[in-house]
């Protein structure tokens, strides 16, 4: 499962981990990577196993995004659909 935590202090302290989604599908989630652009704007990526969003119980590239700094998150999204093209939502 995918945990994030957020400073609010330029990564002095952070505060408690949270999961990014609560989704109860088995299986695993690999490689997460973070990315902003310094103006609120936040994405974390990552490759999963589980069966989410009936995509299959397959790897494929799922992301969620906050474009308030990380106090909420849209998520998770499917980045790759079942014939390997990209898409975006």
């Amino acid at each position: 499962r995918i945990q994030w935590a957020r400073s609010v202090d330029g990564g002095k302290s952070f505060g408690d981990p949270e999961l990014l989604f609560d989704d109860p599908a088995p299986g695993s989630d690999f490689e997460p990577r973070i990315a902003t652009d310094r103006n609120g704007k936040w994405m974390i990526v990552w490759m999963s196993e589980r069966d989410m969003l009936g995509s299959g119980p397959e790897r494929d590239i799922f992301y969620a995004k906050s474009a308030d700094n990380g106090e909420a998150w849209i998520g998770p999204l499917l980045l790759n659909d079942e014939d390997g093209e990209l898409e975006f939502e």
